[in-house]
């Protein structure tokens, strides 16, 4: 039930287009990608009330949209991150008295927490970078199959997030003390501050393509396209070159993404005897709760810890005959 009070704040309101252009413009976010997922999550439900020709939405409004994206099949995750958005921007409009908050009422979606994303193995990451290798050296005057490789190489080497590729920058690349290091924007940091050591193998990938390029400022990974040269390729398009190269392989199920080939680079790192500690500083997650979901791909097959146990015996026992 509407009270008095709230239809008369409803009555006074602007459009909600000019609400949403006010809060995304007077709001701090943590980072600017922050700022890009809540700008497009909330032009998508302008849309809906363009489309259902509501002026002034109310409790069932917001429950409508939720109830009608699930129906579409949003995953979980993607209507619990509406759920937030909605949520803080009615939030803002009822604190700046320009709207009741209309989202009061959204529940909380239960997301699983089981690991839904998984590594495509170490033979699937040989396979993924042969390919990508194969495409080039076919075509080594084809700046996008160079670039596709070197992404792709980096992804799995280093860990790199889709977004951390797009907005490396060449100011980002240093050398301290004779070893190169590439500074990337860790996950809600607006700076890039988070260090990764490039070993040598992986510098000379990375260095290959920049010397095709030519170019020695801006993004580092960038559109060789007519329409948009040397424009910052954006992690959306990162994303589908990647699945389109794990297709390729024959990795079709939807637990394969780009962000799969960061769980590979970890779970190698692990199985080849990484410690949790040194995997959650090469993936900079900020707990090392983050970072034991990795845990789970250690299995009986691919558990290295008994090795290490014979090695440190090292009681000649092999050398014995029965």
């Amino acid at each position: 039930m509407i009270t008095e009070l709230k239809q008369k704040m409803m009555d006074d309101a602007p459009s909600h287009k000019e609400l949403v252009e006010t809060y995304l413009g007077s709001t701090e976010f943590r980072s600017i990608n922050t700022e890009k997922v809540y700008g497009s999550t909330l032009k998508r439900y302008l849309n809906y009330l363009e489309e259902k020709r509501i002026d002034k939405p109310n409790e069932f409004t917001t429950k409508a949209y939720k109830k009608e994206l699930r129906a579409k099949g949003l995953s979980a995750r993607t209507l619990q991150l509406v759920t937030i958005v909605l949520k803080g921007f009615y939030s803002w409009c009822l604190d700046n008295e320009l709207y009741p908050n209309m989202a009061r009422g959204l529940q909380n979606e239960k997301i699983q927490k089981d690991f839904k994303r998984k590594s495509i193995g170490l033979d699937n990451a040989k396979k993924l970078i042969e390919l990508c290798r194969k495409e080039y050296k076919e075509d080594p005057k084809n700046l996008v199959k160079l670039r596709n490789y070197t992404m792709i190489y980096l992804m799995l080497h280093i860990g790199l997030r889709t977004v951390e590729v797009s907005n490396a920058d060449f100011s980002n690349l240093k050398t301290i003390e004779g070893k190169r290091f590439l500074f990337v924007k860790g996950k809600g940091h607006n700076d890039p501050d988070d260090a990764i050591r490039l070993e040598p193998k992986v510098y000379q990938v990375l260095n290959r393509y920049i010397k095709k390029r030519k170019l020695t400022e801006g993004a580092i990974f960038v559109n060789h396209s007519n329409r948009n040269p040397n424009g910052r390729i954006e992690p959306k398009i990162i994303s589908k070159i990647v699945k389109q190269h794990l297709r390729a392989i024959g990795l079709n199920d939807d637990i394969y993404t780009a962000h799969a080939l960061r769980h590979t680079c970890a779970a190698i790192a692990i199985a080849n005897g990484a410690t949790i500690q040194q995997v959650q500083q090469l993936l900079r997650h900020k707990s090392i709760e983050t970072t034991t979901i990795y845990l789970r791909e250690i299995t009986p097959e691919n558990n290295p810890s008994q090795g290490y146990i014979e090695r440190a015996f090292d009681d000649g026992e092999e050398n014995e005959e029965e």
